[in-house]
């Protein structure tokens, strides 16, 4: 067993995505910042429910609040689209 001998490959399920970062010529650093960059992910819901809370309470007055205006930075498409059926709902003129 002097020669070297590579080990197999384990097998990885993930998507597309993770497939490419794990090829030869990406780096650590890039798998890295690829995989927990926040806008690669789903908003969370709790930051959804921060919103409406803010709205229920305030009106959409709300929206316009530096906490509200950040938490709105960090939605995705879809979130947005949920907090302005939700406040549809409320009987409010949607606002994004």
């Amino acid at each position: 067993m002097g020669a070297f001998q590579s080990r197999p490959t384990p097998r990885h399920d993930g998507g597309l995505k993770e497939a490419i970062l794990m090829q030869r010529g990406v780096s650590l650093e890039q798998a890295w910042n690829e995989i927990n960059d926040p806008r690669n992910r789903p908003t969370p819901n709790v930051v959804v429910e921060a919103i409406m809370v803010a709205v229920r309470e305030r009106g959409l007055v709300a929206l316009k609040e530096p906490a509200t205006v950040e938490r709105l930075k960090r939605c995705d498409a879809a979130a947005r689209a949920e907090i302005n059926q939700r406040i549809e709902k409320l009987g409010l003129k949607h606002a994004l």
